[in-house]
């Protein structure tokens, strides 16, 4: 009987440390916690973290690197403000604020003749 729930909880601790590893979360770290507390706990901790916010993707070699990383560990890629303005997320017509204010103005220029 204790030999099953011994079984059980390693199961599901290395269970909550892949899916810290995919929420690009320490893998070692939460297997230890998961081990040492609790499966359950650790794993709905992990669920209200979320993903890792410190982290931005290399366009190169799609691996994930820190936000302040002006290169990539993994390709040597190298990162400039360009390459930052790529990866914004685009969302409708305009990726920044400051295109939709500009073609704002244009509108209001141009129905105001």
């Amino acid at each position: 009987m204790t030999s099953g729930i011994a079984f059980s909880w390693i199961a599901f601790s290395i269970m909550v440390a892949a899916f810290a590893h995919y929420k690009r979360r320490s893998l070692i770290g939460w297997l230890a916690a998961s081990l040492a507390f609790s499966p359950i706990f650790t794993c709905i901790i992990l669920l209200c973290l979320g993903d890792n916010p410190d982290l931005k993707k290399c366009p190169k070699c799609a691996e994930y690197v820190h936000k302040e990383a002006s290169l990539c560990r993994f390709c040597n890629f190298a990162f400039s403000d360009q390459t930052e303005k790529d990866n914004l997320p685009r969302r409708g017509k305009f990726r920044t604020l400051q295109q939709y204010e500009k073609w704002k103005e244009a509108r209001v220029r141009h129905l105001s003749k």
